[in-house]
């Protein structure tokens, strides 16, 4: 059939309809046919995992607001990996710490990379502490006292990053050009909430650093990892520029501490919670130290290891770790993972599988006989807190060195014990964690008071707490 004798109303349909309701018919039309065709060409030869039905334009439902309590549920329906997508985007969350080692680990070079976060990289990725040991390892500061002005902006930096953290808690995440939207636009609320999270972080990025330079200057500064590598920019014994040197002491900042904090959060929890096992920790440092204060020369005699992995197993900071990404597509127990898959590694689910008996009862010696530990085929050590591959946290033995002397000190200084009111009435400490990528206890009331007059000495004498 010859073109001049279609029917005019055709040509007139292919110039497309005025109508702007019509116009955006056509478009979602025809991004539906090519998100079909894309999925058809795109499936992989192999099944993919198993997982919950999603549509393009929805997440499957989740029945907590604990994303890692979600996944476990899941996992006793589709096993240890669950494949679903959000808005188009593929996700698999790894439930096993069988499975996790072999993907993160073993297979670190596919594995390692970390997805695109438009929201995350705008805030410049860092994180805070309130661990004053952090910024005198890497600026050759000293916390003044509990307000001082770093700890509460690396603080309001860190509750930022815990609120973006979590893939898709904006839907930039999914479609990153709607960051050239002005801030009116639907679907903008990333840019209004990063406008004023911006603040304390650029401020924590930028600020201990200058400052640290302006003494090295004045010939000031302690010995710290920016004094020192400036000492050796300057002296022209190192290539790297400021901004390298900048970017690391805030991620040595953000890596050394943020275990601690939320660790250090959980103690006090648990502590009130589970007098018992305070009292029996209590007689170990009783019996080593005999009211003073330890240092590190006591842990071969003290034996809080277990406490100290207890608490990191008990409720991890990061109950999803940080995502990965695949890069090429892989094969995985007879199943495919496509390329470009946001991977998360359930590590709360791994911590509180059958590997770890009463998983939710905080249990200070659970790691104290490693070797019982192990022909039993029990409670293995929760290093997976820290991380995997080539990505694990490379501030994991000065944040655990820091955490076993804080609860070392907090043991034979005080006493913890729920609070009580005005009226004699004991107030309850719920056991209830944050639903946030980096997952601290919500507030609670404890009672924290000096266990003797000796220890209450010690307080007055120091201000390590």
């Amino acid at each position: 059939m010859a073109l001049n004798s279609l029917p005019t109303a055709m040509f007139h349909g292919l110039r497309g309809p005025s109508h702007p309701a019509a116009q955006l018919g056509v478009i979602v039309t025809a991004a539906l046919i090519f998100y079909a065709g894309y999925v058809k060409l795109s499936r992989p030869r192999l099944p993919l995992p198993p997982g919950p039905r999603t549509s393009i334009f929805s997440s499957p439902p989740q029945s907590s607001p604990y994303p890692w309590i979600t996944y476990l549920e899941w996992k006793k329906t589709y096993g240890d990996l669950v494949y679903f997508k959000t808005m188009g985007y593929p996700m698999l969350v790894v439930n096993s710490y069988d499975a996790m080692t072999d993907l993160f680990d073993k297979r670190g070079d596919i594995y390692s990379s970390r997805p695109v976060r438009t929201m995350i990289r705008e805030l410049h990725l860092i994180r805070s502490a309130s661990a004053g040991v952090v910024l005198t390892l890497a600026y050759g500061y000293e916390v003044a006292d509990n307000q001082d002005e770093y700890v509460h902006l690396a603080d309001e930096a860190l509750k930022s990053m815990g609120r973006a953290g979590l893939l898709g808690t904006y839907y930039v995440d999914y479609f990153p050009w709607l960051k050239h939207l002005p801030e009116w636009f639907p679907f903008t609320q990333f840019k209004r909430d990063a406008k004023i999270w911006r603040i304390p972080v650029r401020q924590v990025l930028h600020r201990p650093f200058d400052a640290t330079k302006q003494r090295l200057k004045e010939g000031k500064a302690s010995s710290c990892l920016v004094a020192d590598e400036l000492e050796q920019v300057y002296a022209g014994l190192s290539s790297a520029d400021e901004q390298t040197i900048r970017n690391t002491a805030a991620t040595t900042f953000a890596a050394g501490s943020d275990t601690v904090v939320s660790a250090l959060s959980s103690f006090f929890l648990a502590m009130a919670n589970f007098p018992d096992s305070q009292r029996r920790a209590q007689e170990e440092v009783d019996r080593v130290l005999q009211g003073r204060l330890p240092t590190h020369a006591d842990r071969a005699d003290l034996p809080l290891t277990s406490i100290c992995y207890e608490l990191l197993r008990w409720n991890p900071v990061t109950p999803l770790v940080l995502p990965r990404y695949a890069t090429v597509e892989h094969e995985y127990r007879g199943y495919a993972i496509p390329q470009g898959t946001t991977m998360y590694a359930n590590v709360w689910a791994a911590l509180h599988d059958e590997r770890y008996p009463n998983p939710f009862e905080f249990k200070v010696d659970r790691f104290l006989d490693q070797p019982k530990n192990a022909q039993a085929g029990i409670n293995p050590l929760p290093d997976i807190v820290f991380g995997f591959g080539r990505r694990v946290c490379a501030g994991k033995e000065l944040a655990f060195d820091f955490l076993w002397i804080a609860v070392a000190s907090l043991l034979v200084s005080y006493d913890i014990s729920k609070a009580v009111d005005e009226n004699g009435y004991i107030i309850d400490a719920p056991i209830e964690y944050t639903p946030h990528l980096l997952s601290h206890p919500k507030e609670f009331r404890c009672s924290i008071r000096p266990r003797s007059p000796g220890a209450a000495a010690i307080i007055e004498q120091t201000a390590y707490f």
